[in-house]
């Protein structure tokens, strides 16, 4: 009797293990994305899908059925396809065919819903704009107006106002301009009876400079230093040169045959000709420090240049403008640097601010690379691109055959906002505001996305 008691004690003690095992079992495979099919007696992979909108509070409808559930929504998924849509009073419908993959995470939460009609605001005294110019951040912004009222305005969107910064002198004409990276400063390229000459403003105070009468050159190709509003840069004929606009210094040629740059923070990235043909290279701000990042770039009178960091993945983006082909150069920092052809035909690269993405444009349609997965986005949007900038991580700005629109960094979702010139519009730091020149009155209106 006792020897069956033992028995049954053992028994149940394995019972037990044999319990808590299975049960452990299934809660790692849940939580590595698992789940069973009853049906079919098997452990399945799922994947996870992350659903997140502002406002929040949009309904869920999977493959036409309507759920329950609102947003903000995450769930585990089985493999495959899903056509998601969601609705919110007020809002325009959004919807996308979403591809679950095992173990991985589809996470959209940075959805937009759209009011179906949106709010307006013309700025006053801006009529006949020729150009928005933004900040890096896009947290400031002015623009360039011919006319009867020609100038350099700062804008402020949250009043949908503008104060005079600059007036060209009789004769003179704005042709183009750039803010630097802070929003304190302005370039201005000015035409006049005797040349181009371009002009250095304070967007405080208004004062300005005549950087090329202090520096007794032609100053073709002038860009502002990422961190320094007082400090240039200079591709000049002979090579890249740097300016001191407070001591009015002119550098020595800090590289030479040098056809594009851009920048890694104060790091300078550019393409160089050398002795074995086309190059990138970097150098800190001074020119110092130059190393060789890639060598045998094909050859072009000129290239688009772009630098995007995602989770300490460095990539560069290189398009020579004679072939139109984008390369992305992946770990360029390290010794095994990886080259990937992205797309053809590209006219323009820009990474968006965060350095997830870097969208690609054509003349009709753009795409996008996610730096993190190097993985390609591209044919969703095919219509005519006049103009792109990025708006948030996952939306840019796009000026398509008269009308600004919202659209998704992979081409989906494209939502009118106004029609507009193909100038380009600008989507505000807010992530709420866009402004875009308005085809009828000729002036920048402020669309907010808020209702």
């Amino acid at each position: 009797m006792n020897i069956l008691k033992k028995f049954l004690l053992i028994g149940s003690y394995a019972l037990v293990a044999a319990v808590i095992a299975g049960a452990t079992l299934l809660l790692v495979s849940y939580g590595s994305g698992y789940s069973y099919d009853f049906r079919n007696n098997k452990l399945v992979s799922n994947g996870l899908l992350i659903l997140g909108t502002t406002p929040s509070g949009a309904r869920l409808t999977i493959d036409g059925r309507q759920s329950r559930k609102v947003t903000p929504y995450r769930s585990t998924f089985r493999v495959g396809q899903y056509d998601i849509k969601l609705t919110k009073d007020g809002y325009r419908p959004w919807s996308k065919r979403i591809n679950i993959v095992a173990s991985e995470v589809v996470n959209l939460a940075l959805i937009i819903m759209v009011p179906e009609k949106l709010r307006m605001a013309a700025i006053p005294n801006t009529a006949e704009t020729t150009t928005i110019l933004a900040s890096s951040d896009h947290r400031h912004t002015a623009a360039i107006t011919a006319g009867s009222k020609p100038g350099l305005w700062r804008l402020k969107p949250d009043r949908a106002t503008a104060e005079k910064v600059y007036t060209p002198g009789e004769g003179q004409t704005i042709q183009s301009g750039s803010l630097s990276h802070d929003g304190s400063r302005a370039l201005l390229r000015v035409q006049q009876a005797d040349g181009v000459r371009v002009l250095y403003i304070d967007m405080d105070n208004g004062n300005t400079q005549d950087l090329s009468n202090d520096l007794k050159v032609a100053l073709d190709d002038l860009r502002f230093s990422f961190s320094d509003s007082d400090r240039l840069y200079w591709l000049s004929a002979d090579g890249l040169r740097r300016i001191d606009v407070n001591s009015k210094t002119l550098s020595a040629v800090l590289a030479d045959k040098v056809a594009n740059y851009t920048y890694d923070n104060d790091r300078i990235i550019y393409v160089q000709s050398s002795t074995v043909g086309k190059i990138v290279a970097v150098m800190d701000a001074d020119g110092k420090n130059v190393k060789t990042l890639v060598e045998g770039v094909a050859e072009s009178p000129n290239y688009l240049l772009t630098y995007a960091s995602f989770r300490d993945k460095d990539v560069l983006a290189v398009v020579p403008t004679a072939t139109g082909q984008l390369t992305v150069y992946e770990s360029i920092y390290s010794d095994n640097v990886i080259a990937r052809v992205v797309a053809r035909d590209v006219n323009r690269v820009l990474p968006s601010d965060d350095g997830h993405y870097i969208v690609f444009a054509r003349e009709n349609g753009f795409g996008s690379y996610d730096v993190g997965r190097a993985k390609i986005y591209d044919g969703l949007y095919t219509d005519k691109v006049d103009a792109i900038s990025w708006f948030n991580g996952a939306h840019v700005v796009v000026n398509s055959n008269g009308t600004t629109r919202l659209v998704e960094f992979d081409g989906s979702n494209a939502t009118d906002i106004g029609n507009s010139l193909a100038i380009p519009s600008v989507g505000m730091h807010d992530q709420r505001r866009i402004l875009y020149v308005d085809s009828k009155t000729k002036q920048i209106t402020v669309a907010d996305l808020r209702k």
